[in-house]
């Protein structure tokens, strides 16, 4: 199951119909509180995590160490469209496994699919 979590609801649209053709479960969020109330609702049947770095007013850098903090080895992948390559690569210190670009596309698969087999 992925949870995957965005401000923008047209691109949780597309996010989710996209994940869900690639054949997964997919649970969306919006913002932080109903992230982490997605998370203690379904325990550890969450398999990744993918977080938008620019949550509205909140900072998806909070919410991936939120997660971290829940789930210890679940594996997070941050994305963006407008934050610049440093500032999405330092994504990686925050504790996200993978980082990505929007739009949504087959490399989001792909790197779905790396940080699954790591952690199995």
């Amino acid at each position: 199951m992925i949870l995957i979590v965005d401000d923008n609801t047209d691109f949780l649209g597309t996010a989710t119909a996209f994940l869900s053709s690639c054949g997964y479960q997919v649970l969306a969020a919006r913002d932080i509180p109903g992230a982490t109330d997605l998370l203690r609702r379904v325990g550890f049947g969450v398999d990744v995590v993918l977080i938008d770095l620019t949550l509205g007013q909140d900072s998806g850098f909070d919410l991936i160490q939120l997660v971290k903090s829940i789930h210890l080895g679940l594996p997070i992948i941050a994305f963006s469209a407008t934050v610049n390559s440093a500032a999405l690569q330092s994504a990686l210190t925050f504790g996200a496994a993978e980082v990505l670009r929007k739009p949504v596309g087959s490399d989001w698969h792909a790197a779905i699919e790396r940080v699954r087999r790591r952690c199995s």
